[in-house]
């Protein structure tokens, strides 16, 4: 993988990370009910089944990279839940986004029978854009989704420079881990932006006892 740790490049993504991330959120101080999800016979269809890790209530924590080294983040809370019967998977999270205050996010996942592909829409409560993603399994358990095809982009510049992003999990890990790469050249290289983990509560775990 190719890195371009020029600064601007990070300071500019630490503006417009919200774009990038996991629809309507929580409020700036909400706190989040540890039973406000319930994972024990959640209906999904087939082909989200590899996501039923991600149903319940996780506590947040990681790094984001600068060029100036890792920066730990502000631990906060993420809640999924399934939507439509099944049919798709709803996030609602806030994240430290280098900002005085959490961002707030909301994130939808769901799959494209027709055209075989995996969809992420995003959307935060500071510029209430969305943000379109999609893509597939790397491997077994790890998704990677961009936002090249949809060109959902962020402008960078005044010739029409734009700033995508890749989404990636990793269900497989324990804990789950989320990544978020940015890129400034169509994708033909990303860097590193943040890292983050995913770790059930306690009180989520026990609903399925």
């Amino acid at each position: 993988m190719k890195t371009k740790p020029l600064k601007i490049l990070w300071l500019t993504a630490a503006v417009i990370l919200p774009l990038s991330v996991s629809v309507t959120a929580y409020a700036q101080n909400a706190e989040m009910p540890a039973d406000a999800v319930e994972e024990a016979a959640s209906p999904l269809v087939p082909a989200l089944e590899k996501f039923r890790p991600l149903i319940g209530t996780f506590d947040i924590s990681g790094v984001r990279y600068t060029p100036n080294g890792e920066v730990p983040l502000t631990p906060t809370q993420s809640a999924t839940q399934p939507i439509m019967g099944g049919y798709g998977l709803q996030d609602m999270s806030q994240i430290d986004v280098g900002s005085p205050e959490l961002m707030g996010l909301q994130s939808t996942i769901t799959y494209d029978q027709f055209r075989k592909i995996y969809r992420v829409t995003l959307l935060d409560d500071t510029l209430g854009l969305m943000d379109v993603y999609e893509g597939d399994f790397d491997t077994d358990t790890v998704l990677s989704v961009t936002n090249l095809r949809s060109d959902t982009h962020f402008p960078i510049g005044p010739n029409g420079e734009a700033m995508h992003f890749k989404l990636r999990w990793d269900l497989g890990a324990s804990p789950i881990t989320y990544e978020l790469l940015m890129t400034v050249d169509g994708g033909e290289s990303w860097d590193n932006f943040s890292k983050m983990t995913y770790t059930k509560t306690s009180a989520s775990t026990s609903t399925k006892d």
